[in-house]
């Protein structure tokens, strides 16, 4: 298991803290995860996600389905191995006007949700 560390780290933390505070699994949005895909580097500017939404909108709605259940499992996996509570970060959620939002993200940060309760 390429992430079998982090899941160690986290049964490791977790004995450590004998219950003295919780402790947190997290991963990246869907969303998030997408822009740092297709832009490859940090940005100011977002032309490539932007290009990937605009012009390929169906390919991205694919992609953003699979890395819901990436994240997803990914976070099962960080209960199993320990944690008690979960976080989901959108980093990248202002790049989106509110309608684009509801498109692109709000749908996957919702599965995400489904699938891992």
């Amino acid at each position: 298991d390429a992430l079998g560390y982090v899941y160690d780290a986290i049964t490791l933390t977790r004995t450590k803290l004998d219950g003295r505070a919780p402790l947190i699994g997290f991963t990246g949005s869907p969303w998030t995860l997408f822009v740092y895909v297709t832009e490859g580097r940090k940005t100011k500017s977002y032309t490539q996600v932007s290009k990937w939404v605009h012009c390929e909108e169906e390919f991205s709605h694919r992609i953003l389905k699979v890395m819901s259940h990436v994240c997803a499992q990914y976070l099962i996996r960080q209960v199993e191995a320990g944690a008690q509570i979960l976080q989901v970060f959108d980093s990248h959620a202002n790049v989106l006007p509110p309608k684009e939002w509801a498109q692109f993200s709000l749908p996957y940060l919702n599965m995400v949700a489904e699938i891992v309760k």
